[in-house]
């Protein structure tokens, strides 16, 4: 019985399997056993690596992430909203006990997170058939209760909204969200949509609806808070803001970081399998479980510190122990000793009672040929192809479509013709004897008796990949009070820049709603409606002139604006046009060397690179 590990003391090694060829091993052992296997990445980059060979290997495994927050432990801000959907999502879908050949791709950071109980998630979600009758206003309440917000339009996770006899939801476990059709208080029909378009894509029969993250604030989960704040820290918390704005239904920034002080009991993401489910490790995550926990301590540390430094920031933040939301790296022994646990070792080792190999190995770097003078990397990469591709198969997985391009010329320009682009391992059967292009983020190659893989980085070296940037979509528009603070400086579409004064409710004809408060010039003032919210932008400076609340003068600079961009428009149609009708010699150019020097570029282009290069050659 190995005894090596401090965090998983009864273990099997899988040695011999590089990675890469960890999920070649996942999916026959998923195929060989059915149901399910759990596995625990390093970090979000190998996690990601592990789901996109999966994927190339065998597109019918079905793969399920339950990925960790983007925040630090006892963080000022709350997780990304589509990450805790993810999770919530995940959770779900594990208490409805269906897994079938499914591998779970969890990180460190992940399951090192305690989670609501499976018995709370699996009674926390919304059941909705056709011919259901529900009362409206205690439907919405429901909603609400699960964390949904109310919108005009339905476009994220987590939000829905009320139009006539519509409802609109999305729930983070659906890829599109759901409209309710309702006649009267029965449900008619049930389609999902398009929420770009807004246009139906068929009619389902029933859906589920699960709480928009794991933590939500509804009036069980408040009195629960309230409880189990006074009992941990034995105040009564009148003067936290956090205990304030909990108490009175108000999501505070950070609140998930208290997010056991919501239940009576927390558990941990294994709590949701049984005991004969399969828990695969990557090769030393135990070291990197060691290290998360000394890391949340650390982090527990600094806070408590500046409690006893900082009299003012006492009251303020009061962590919660570590225990109470991480697993500590002596609980691990508990929590698997009953369990098959396989780590992978990319190192080839003895085999036996604890210990089997996959007969995998590092494949061939080419760093020798890269520093050489000789400039006989091409040469040699070709030589090692042909000498083992009449034994096995051989891929070489590139970063990109344009890299892959790169590599496809750079082997026929050197007199190798026999390359193929593959999108998954099923077509290279058609091709036994080409060598498989494919698109895949491997760090290093593999090479073993059945297959060999030699990534771009074994032939070019270390490279810098860039990630493409999104498209900005009306990114500084708000989406959400909580993102602002008192005394942000704001602009209105219609009456231009104001200072936030915070939010305010006002009780009308017996609804009370809640108002975002603007100052403008001369101390006047605009009350906003919340659901109005996205009329209103970052101003992205601390500092500016606050307009006259019904002048003119916004309207006019935002006239004198538009003018000028026009003006600026009209000039660049005119050099584009000078540009398309101006004639210039053409040079060609030698193909060898450039597609060398291309091979050798170490960052992925950017899409005005690319349209640069397009035009000048």
């Amino acid at each position: 019985m190995s005894k090596n590990s401090a965090i998983f003391n009864e273990k099997k090694i899988v040695s011999g399997a590089p990675e890469g060829m960890d999920a070649y091993f996942l999916i026959k052992k998923v195929k060989e056993n059915g149901g399910l296997i759990v596995h625990i990445a390093r970090n979000d980059a190998r996690a990601l690596t592990l789901r996109k060979t999966i994927g190339f290997f065998d597109p019918s495994i079905k793969v399920i992430d339950f990925p960790a927050w983007d925040c630090i432990p006892y963080d000022l801000v709350s997780p990304n909203r589509e990450i805790s959907s993810i999770r919530v999502s995940t959770l779900l879908a594990l208490t409805k006990n269906q897994a079938d050949k499914t591998i779970i791709i969890t990180t460190v950071n992940g399951i090192s997170q305690r989670v609501p109980s499976k018995k709370l998630i699996a009674d926390s979600f919304l059941y909705v058939r056709i011919g259901y009758s529900l009362e409206r206003d205690s439907f919405m309440k429901s909603l609400i209760d699960l964390g949904y917000q109310n919108v005009q339009t339905v476009t994220e996770k987590g939000e829905f909204t009320v139009r006539g006899g519509l409802v609109d939801i999305y729930s983070p476990d659906n890829i599109n969200p759901v409209r309710l059709d309702f006649f009267g208080n029965q449900v008619d029909r049930i389609r999902f949509f398009n929420p770009e378009t807004q246009m139906s894509q068929g009619l389902v029969n029933e859906v589920l609806i699960s709480p928009v993250s794991e933590f939500y604030l509804n009036e069980t989960n408040i009195k629960q808070f309230r409880q189990n704040y006074r009992k941990t820290f034995g105040v009564s918390g009148l003067n936290d803001p956090l205990y304030e704005s909990v108490s009175s239904g108000r999501p505070h920034l950070g609140f998930e970081h208290w997010g056991a002080l919501f239940y009576k009991k927390m558990e941990n993401l294994l709590d949701y399998f049984p005991e004969t489910t399969l828990l695969t490790v990557d090769y030393r995550a135990d070291e990197e479980m060691l290290r998360r926990w000394k890391e949340v301590n650390d982090y527990f540390k600094n806070r408590t510190e500046d409690r006893s430094i900082n009299a003012k920031y006492k009251s303020k933040y009061k962590p919660l122990n570590p225990s109470a939301l991480y697993v500590a790296s002596d609980e691990w022994h508990e929590l698997t000793h009953k369990r098959d646990v396989l780590q992978f070792s990319p190192m080839k080792l003895p085999t036996g009672l604890n210990s089997v190999t996959l007969n995998g190995y590092a494949g061939r770097d080419f760093a020798p040929e890269r520093q050489s003078q000789k400039e006989t990397l091409f040469e040699n990469l070709i030589k090692h192809i042909r000498k083992i591709i009449e034994n096995r198969p051989v891929l070489i997985a590139c970063y990109s479509k344009s890299s892959r391009e790169r590599l496809a010329t750079i082997l026929s320009d050197n007199g190798y013709e026999k390359h193929r682009h593959l999108a998954d391992y099923g077509e290279l059967a058609n091709y036994r004897h080409y060598v498989g292009l494919i698109i895949l983020p491997v760090e290093r190659g593999f090479d073993s008796k059945t297959l060999a893989v030699i990534s771009e980085r074994d032939i070019l070296g270390d490279r810098v990949v860039r990630s493409n940037l999104k498209k900005r979509k009306g990114k500084d528009f708000l989406k959400s009070s909580e993102s602002l603070k008192v005394n942000d400086l704001v602009v209105h579409i219609e009456h231009g820049l104001a200072k936030y004064l915070g939010l305010e409710k006002i009780k009308t004809l017996g609804v009370e709603r809640e108002y975002l408060a603007l100052e403008y010039s001369g101390e006047d003032k605009l009350l906003l409606p919340i659901e109005n919210i996205e009329l209103l932008s970052r101003y992205g400076q601390e500092q500016g002139v606050l307009d006259k609340l019904g002048s003119m003068a916004w309207q006019s600079r935002k006239a004198r604006l538009k003018k000028r961009i026009f003006e600026m428009a009209e000039s660049l149609i005119k050099v584009a046009a000078e540009r398309k009708m101006t004639k210039c010699i053409s040079y060609t150019r030698p193909d060898f060397l450039w597609e060398d020097f291309c091979a050798r570029f170490p960052y992925e282009e950017t899409d005005d690179q690319l349209t640069a290069i397009s035009d000048v050659l």
